[in-house]
């Protein structure tokens, strides 16, 4: 197995490097600036001049394989370069997102009228799109909850209902959304929503509002829409009717892959953040590097980091060899894993700034909310953790073992071992069996199974611990008449065989008494003069044996 980038993939993502270095980070200040003096959804000037630059560098729509001729595998490096700074590198290169799912629906579905209308300006960066699902009134993660309205009238279809999130609507540029909606609420469940092109200026077409991310409002912002009776051209269907569902699974495949390897670029910034902070900062005489609370979280960052990113090339190759159908449990695992990995890095990056890390002076606090929006865009994790877990409950095992591990588990009594089933077998222990732990393993004094102190701790040697220790009427039953418990010999003198007899039952108040003049062991129970301990009869041991076999067999399960 070679982790090695392919030599298109390393050279497209030197190139990057080189990019984000040469021009996007410092534009970064510039970008903020503008927007502070001309408000939150301005366009920047700075942002066409990084364009030409990408272009002239060849960085240029790299995510649609049929214009780059890179695989999604060989993209995903360079999705992650741009993840370091999300909001200006993506849509540098023309790969930002809503545009870049657009742009492969156009492209897959689309007529040769809509790919020249639409398709060519947003290729060329020209004009900027938004897709329309999300809506206020319904679970939206579940697509057949999708109550706008797509009505066939004529020659014409009339849209109506309200949709919220629908990213990029905020930018003055983005001139044309993709609307999913019922068209056909009688069919099937799957195929009764369609797509359709709606132009911004469509009478009909209202913006509401402009919504906030944890009190950020992005440059292309997330909108609240409304459609009232809009008008639009039966041509401006995407695909056929009833082909919704399946559009939108074709977008979000590749989508995901970019989604995912953003992430994991935000939270390489932070952990370079985090490094760089331990590095220069100190505490309690020494930097913040040398604190071991602070290695450990740069130690889990990494690893995290590391895991996420192998899981998303991973999804990526098998889109590339068998398709996105192939890799659904897979797309759906990095949409939960690479988010949940960015926002513990980002937090812990956080931490290590204190006060600064939530403040506007790292952008560590915006990457964390974006994080943390990522976990529901596209689906929330719940959504995408029941997809991976039916396709787990589905998938064929190669071996599973249980059934014969209950039918061969291994059973223990008293000097007998067989392998069975308490409840399936028809073998029963014979009443001539003594009630006695095994002693086929003391070889002079010594227990080869358990320590020495289970030597000496009565008649059942090597025995449980609460067996032994059932109190002190028991241990009185179990003494010799010379008043000493049976097991205590000198050491060196094995216990008897299996065949001794058990000592026979009588008064504690006979057999536990200590002799004439002496003041006990400290050990028997004071009980009155006269009283009789209940006996442990051949019923009552068999089925503490059969409790314990029981219990052995249950934890070997």
């Amino acid at each position: 197995m070679d982790f090695a980038l392919s030599p298109a993939a390393q050279d497209a993502s030197d190139r990057m490097w080189a990019f984000m270095r040469e021009e996007v980070f410092p534009a970064e200040p510039q970008w903020a600036a503008y927007l502070r003096e001309h408000g939150e959804h301005a366009h920047p000037p700075v942002m066409e001049r990084l364009k030409e630059s990408a272009r002239a560098r060849g960085l240029w729509n790299l995510f649609l394989p049929a214009v780059s001729g890179l695989a999604n595998l060989d993209y995903a490096p360079v999705a992650e370069i741009s993840g370091w700074s999300p909001v200006i590198a993506p849509e540098a290169i023309n790969c930002q997102a809503p545009d870049t799912g657009n742009m492969e629906v156009l492209h897959m579905f689309g007529t040769a009228e809509q790919k020249k209308r639409w398709l060519e300006p947003l290729l060329a960066g020209q004009i900027r799109s938004a897709f329309a699902m999300t809506e206020p009134g319904v679970a939206s993660s579940d697509a057949t909850n999708i109550e706008t309205s797509i009505v066939r009238d004529g020659d014409e279809y009339v849209v109506s209902g309200r949709k919220w999130w629908i990213t990029g609507v905020a930018d003055e540029r983005c001139e044309i959304y993709i609307v999913m909606g019922k068209s056909a609420p009688q069919a099937e469940p799957y195929r009764r929503q369609s797509m359709i092109l709606v132009p911004r200026d469509t009478p009909g077409v209202t913006i509401v509002r402009h919504l906030p991310i944890f009190g950020y409002q992005d440059q292309h912002g997330h909108s609240e829409l409304a459609f009232d009776h809009a008008r639009v051209p039966a041509s401006n269907l995407l695909a056929g009717e009833g082909d919704g569902f399946a559009i939108a699974q074709a977008r979000l495949g590749p989508g995901r892959i970019h989604h995912a390897m953003r992430a994991i670029g935000m939270a390489e910034r932070a952990l370079a953040l985090m490094v760089e902070r331990a590095k220069s900062r100190t505490a309690f005489g020494t930097t913040l590097a040398d604190q071991g609370v602070v290695r450990e979280l740069i130690a889990q960052s990494r690893i995290e980091i590391d895991q996420v990113r192998l899981y998303v090339y991973k999804t990526a190759w098998l889109i590339d060899r068998e398709g996105a159908k192939a890799a659904q449990s897979e797309i759906a695992g990095i949409k939960v894993a690479a988010p949940a990995v960015a926002t513990r890095v980002i937090d812990r990056a956080i931490e290590v700034y204190g006060g600064a890390g939530v403040s506007d002076d790292t952008p560590l606090a915006y990457f964390y909310a974006w994080a943390r929006v990522l976990r529901i865009v596209d689906g929330p994790d719940a959504v995408h953790r029941r997809s991976v877990a039916r396709h787990e409950l589905r998938r064929e095992r190669p071996f599973a073992g249980l059934e014969v591990h209950r039918r061969q588990r291994r059973v223990t009594y008293p000097n007998r071992v067989w392998f069975g089933s308490f409840k399936r077998s028809n073998r029963r222990r014979p009443r001539s069996w003594p009630l006695r732990a095994r002693t086929d393993h003391v070889e002079e004094g010594r227990d080869t199974r358990r320590s020495d102190r289970a030597n000496d701790c009565g008649p059942a040697v090597g025995a449980r611990r609460s067996v032994r220790q059932r109190g002190g009427a028991d241990r009185a039953l179990r003494r010799q008449p010379g008043g000493l418990p049976r097991g205590s010999q000198a050491p060196g003198t094995p216990w008897p065989g299996r065949n001794a007899p058990w000592p026979a039952r009588r008064p504690v108040h006979q057999a536990a008494r200590p002799p004439a003049g002496s003041q006990g062991d400290g050990r028997l129970p004071r009980l009155p003069e006269g009283r009789i301990a209940p006996a442990r009869g051949r019923q009552a041991r068999r089925r503490i044996v059969l409790r314990r076999a029981r219990r052995r067999a249950d934890r070997r399960r």
